[in-house]
Formats: structure tokens, sequence, C-alpha cells
């Protein structure tokens, strides 16, 4: 993740020192300004990186391949008419600086990913179990958010991120799948678990997710600022 790079300039008080105030203050609005458009087109880069890799529409036709590892695992599995859409309509709902506190406000959505499978197959002995698994369908995934506030301090040696705060939602999942394993029917309890026990999960774990999330973040976003300027960004 590398969208998170903010920062303000704290004025040294004293008349003796007032021209330095004005230099850092030049440095201050240029590296604000610098960070969101910076921010802005690190964004427009992995919307253009997962268009131009085909995976916004991802679409597979027919895919067939075999994994033969003698006598333990021999499975043949085969993918039919797979699309996936969505995953590049990354929406910047949020992303304001303030220099009066220090402070990044952000707002990330993906509205939607859609998923359809017209045939999902795997086939094969795995250890000394027969193994037979098909499926097809569709699963939709909306409101993917991520929000929260960053606190950074920035001076005219580098940039510190103090604290980051971040707070994942989901919107909803709605999967209509038919799975059939070893031909056993197991759609109902496929799609309870995607539709109710995955959000209920992430609801009931939103502080600890969160936590996390924020954690890593940041350890991201410091790394990626403390990197020379002119490395390129992939």
């Amino acid at each position: 993740m590398k969208f998170f790079a903010f920062g303000l300039v704290l004025l040294v008080a004293g008349a003796s020192a007032f021209p330095d105030q004005l230099r850092v203050a030049d440095f201050q609005a240029s590296e604000r300004n610098s960070f969101i458009d910076n921010f802005r087109r690190i964004i427009e880069v992995i919307r253009t990186f997962i268009i131009d890799n085909k995976f916004d529409p991802w679409v597979i036709v027919r895919h067939e391949r075999e994994a033969v590892r003698l006598p333990h695992l021999n499975v043949k599995y085969i993918i039919e008419n797979m699309e996936m859409t969505g995953a590049s309509n990354i929406r910047i709902n949020k992303m304001e600086y303030s220099t009066l506190f220090n402070r990044l406000d952000y707002d990330l959505e993906l509205p939607e990913i859609s998923l359809t499978v017209g045939s999902f197959g795997i086939t094969g002995l795995i250890l000394t179990r027969n193994v037979n698994t098909a499926a097809s369908g569709s699963l939709k995934i909306s409101g993917i958010r991520i929000v929260g506030e960053a606190h950074v301090t920035v001076d005219l040696s580098g940039i510190t991120i103090n604290t980051l705060e971040a707070r994942f939602t989901l919107g909803g999942t709605e999967a209509q799948l038919k799975v059939t394993v070893q031909e056993n029917d197991v759609s109902e309890r496929v799609n309870v678990f995607i539709n109710e026990r995955i959000p209920n999960w992430i609801k009931n774990n939103e502080r600890d997710i969160n936590r996390v999330l924020g954690n890593v973040i940041k350890a991201i976003a410091q790394r990626i600022l403390n990197r020379p300027r002119t490395v390129d960004l992939w």
C-alpha cells in the first residue's frame, strides 16, 4: 500500500528565525500538495496496472491444468467462462490535509467486485483420497472501504507518521453459488458462510482488524517515505 505520505512543518517562533520560517513554510506547502498529488497518481497507476494486465475485466474462457506430484498428488482443475469486474474502480471519496492539526483524513472505496463462474472443477487424488469438487454461480462484494486519519510530523530532515488509524468496513456480500463436494450438494452452507458468517466475523472483530490494518498501513507508508525521492513507484 503505497498511498499514505503526508506532512506539515512546525514553524519556530522568534524574530531572528523569520527567514528560516519563510523557507520552512514554503517547504510545508509544497510538500503537502506534493504528497496528496502523489497519492492520487499512485491510485491512478494502480488502476492502470490492473486494466493493462487484464485484471479488470478478468476473463477466462477456459483454463485447464494438472498438478502431479506422485504418489501423493495427482489433480486436475478446469475453469470455464469466468469473469471478474470492479477491481480497478478505486474511489477516493476524501483526501484532505489539515495544516492546523497536522492531520490527513482519507476515505478509499471499492464500490463492488463482481465474480461469475460458468464452471469450476477439481478432480483427482490427494494423498489417498479421491477429490471431486465442482462449483458455479456468482459472487458480489460491495462497499469495501478504508476510512481513517494520519497524524504526521514533517521537517526538513524527513517525514514521520506519528499515528495512523484505519477503519475497515464491508457493505455486504452476495453469493449465489452451486457447490458440490464428492457429489454432495453443499451450496447452502457455502452461501451462508459467505453471506452471513464472514460479515458477522468482520463486525465482531472490528477493533482487532482495524488495529492490525492501521499498523500494517503505517509500517508500509513509513517505509515508502524513507525511500529516496527518486525511487520509482514500482
